[in-house]
């Protein structure tokens, strides 16, 4: 049989987390790292795993920093990971490039300003603030030559994110991080029970210089990783629904995995004029493309996360077709398609109209990380699986590097019929 609703953590009368540690000697040194789930009598749910990190930020010497130097972490632990492999039953069922992009965008288009400001904070997300989205965490400046003359006024360039990231880190301080699975490989955001399978998780380290963020003069730093773990619910049902569940499994039940698949494309460096650029050729349906026009040069003392006012116009063509059919122009930091190219973003999953959160990226705070989203959803679904060729389209005023991440549709299958489990991809 056919699933359309297969068993979710609703169905479990009690549930334990078991920690699956990497296979590597030392995590420190390692540039890859590998978690296997081999235990296959496990009911588990992926959508409720996450990735633990303990570490510190030390200097490149291995070092501690011990004088209060203004350098962080640039974001959450996810952007220390540059591509996530997930395999079930020793077939990759998906595989995000350029994760540290990803990792850096879902949570700004994602998170509300409330679940930023609580839950994100246990994995080291801040969002980046303030006029320059530079070092600066004095969040008042000072005039005035005496007392008497004192006045004190916000500072407009105060980055709250960057202070609030360097308080939980400072002088080296060992901190543990909790990264929700989904947020590394998308398969994980479908609220499924999966069992006897086989689960190995690979992550692979990204560029130093998208870890971290420092001020001019602070030495450089790097990300001292001590324990790395993937935790895991193992579900223990009550004796009745485990027969249940069994009768279930072993019944020839397909559970479809459809989720809404993340990748990142590399960095493309562009000077200034019209461009046509060939991002990817994929078979699966693509349903939006996020661009964001950054530094040509990311180093720790430039904030990766800072996007530049450089684009001016922009248009996305799949298989030849336009999107948006009138194309964003305009789109220097006060035009009029500025505006119009900040509700687009909100429409992404109709945050625009969504009066109980929204997106915690306020107007103003996007001109310093505009982030453009074209949704392509109107594209005809792509039952045949004949490729389809995105590239974008734009004009740029001044040198940058261009980065895009696209959002497809892919469905895993697993089919529990035989004794061993039949895992497709599609």
């Amino acid at each position: 049989m056919v699933d359309s609703d297969a068993p979710s953590m609703l169905n479990a009368q009690e549930y334990e987390y078991m920690e699956i540690q990497t296979d590597n000697a030392n995590v420190n040194n390692d540039s890859q790292f590998r978690f296997e789930l081999k235990d296959t009598n496990t009911f588990t749910n992926l959508s409720r795993g996450y990735v633990s990190c303990r570490f510190r930020i030390e200097n490149d010497a291995g070092g501690a920093y011990t004088g209060n130097e203004n350098i962080a972490l640039n974001g959450s632990i996810g952007t220390l990971f540059s591509r996530c492999v997930l395999r079930i039953n020793n077939l990759v069922v998906e595989s995000t490039d350029n994760n540290h992009l990803v990792s850096s965008l879902k949570p700004i288009v994602l998170y509300s300003k409330d679940y930023s400001s609580s839950s994100s904070t246990n994995e080291l997300f801040y969002l980046h603030s303030g006029n320059a989205l530079d070092t600066t965490i004095t969040p008042y400046s000072k005039a005035g030559a005496t007392v008497a003359d004192l006045v004190v006024s916000d500072n407009a360039d105060y980055n709250e994110g960057h202070a609030k990231s360097k308080a939980r880190t400072n002088n080296s301080a060992v901190v543990t991080a909790l990264l929700p699975l989904e947020n590394l490989v998308d398969f994980a955001s479908v609220d499924k029970i999966i069992t006897n399978c086989n689960i190995a998780l690979e992550l692979t380290r990204s560029p130093e210089s998208y870890h971290l963020f420092r001020a001019g003069g602070v030495a450089n730093g790097r990300v001292n990783v001590q324990r790395l773990s993937l935790w895991l619910p193992r579900i223990i049902p009550q004796p009745e629904l485990e027969l249940e569940l069994k009768g279930a499994f072993s019944g020839g039940l397909v559970s479809n995995f459809r989720f809404n698949k993340w990748n990142g494309y590399l960095p493309t460096p562009l000077n200034n004029g019209t461009h046509s650029i060939r991002v990817a050729t994929m078979s699966e349906r693509v349903l939006g493309v996020f661009v964001m026009a950054k530094s040509n040069a990311i180093t720790q003392e430039v904030n990766s996360n800072k996007t530049e006012d450089v684009l001016t116009d922009l248009f996305v063509r799949v298989n030849g077709k336009q999107y948006p059919s009138r194309a964003h122009n305009s789109l220097k930091v006060n035009d009029e398609g500025k505006s119009r190219a900040y509700l687009n973003l909100l429409d992404y999953q109709s945050r625009g109209s969504d009066t109980s959160s929204g997106i915690q990226l306020s107007r103003e705070g996007w001109n310093g990380q505009s982030v453009y989203y074209v949704n392509t959803e109107a594209m005809t679904a792509n039952d045949s699986k004949s490729p389809a060729t995105i590239e974008v389209n734009c004009t740029t005023d001044n040198p940058c590097q261009l980065h895009v991440v696209l959002v497809s549709e892919k469905v895993v299958s697993v089919n529990y019929t035989g004794n061993t489990p039949q895992v497709s991809v599609f």
